[in-house]
């Protein structure tokens, strides 16, 4: 298994970032290999999960693995579905309408609380959204939280299993649920590591700190690929 988080990776990734050439190059292996983009993990992620689990859907947008995760777990299982971005949010609630074991709660997972502007461009999987400063175009003003504070509050129960599709906020996400992921009861983490947004916010070994938060807490850790994680409990 490859070690995309190794820092040799790291620094080859950022090299290929910076002379525009790393996503070219990783588009024209997929096409010669007919391999896509997210298909491998998604699959091993679905196949993973099994009835009756608590799953936090961190960074939920619309509702694709939501809804998806909604089928798996049953009845008596339960999603719980994180959003920030109010117009996102509102689509969620209606694509989840139908799902009764599906929570939706508007806010975003870091690692602080409160409240926070983030940036909305409109366009649904934009990169360049998350958390900002005020003076930012199209910042608006969003409720920020933790997942220990998530769990002390009451927000919602501890899970079994989280999926985290943050756009570059992954390690701050991680960071802010430190606590929680000591716990037993948490099984699975499945994670999408955008290397370039977090290489843009000028953390250029988000990917380590990650893996290290994760193998500390008591998982271990795959990449199934050169962007997504799947961590298990040992």
């Amino acid at each position: 298994m490859i070690n995309y988080s190794n820092p040799i990776f790291i620094k080859l990734r950022i090299i290929g970032q910076n002379l525009g050439i790393l996503r070219p190059t990783v588009r024209i292996f997929r096409r010669l290999f007919n391999l896509s983009y997210e298909d491998g993990f998604d699959r091993q992620m679905m196949d993973l999960i099994s009835e009756n689990e608590i799953i936090w859907d961190i960074g939920a947008n619309v509702g694709y693995f939501t809804t998806k995760f909604s089928d798996k777990v049953g009845n008596n299982g339960k999603v719980i579905a994180f959003e920030p971005t109010p117009r996102t949010f509102n689509t969620l609630v209606s694509n989840c309408s139908l799902f009764e074991n599906v929570i939706c709660h508007n806010m975003a997972l870091s690692n602080k609380s409160g409240k926070f502007h983030f940036r909305d461009s409109g366009i649904e999987n934009d990169p360049t959204n998350g958390l900002t400063d005020s003076s930012t175009l199209g910042a608006i003003e969003v409720t920020v939280t933790t997942g220990n504070d998530i769990v002390t509050n009451q927000i919602a129960p501890l899970p079994t299993s989280i999926k985290i599709d943050v756009e570059g906020f992954e390690i701050d996400v991680i960071q802010g649920m430190s606590e929680i992921l000591k716990s037993s009861y948490i099984k699975k983490l499945f994670i999408e590591v955008h290397f370039l947004e977090m290489n843009k916010r000028g953390i250029a070994n988000g990917s380590t700190e990650i893996v290290k938060i994760i193998s500390d807490s008591g998982f271990t850790v795959r990449w199934t690929d050169p962007s997504h994680v799947i961590a298990l409990r040992k």
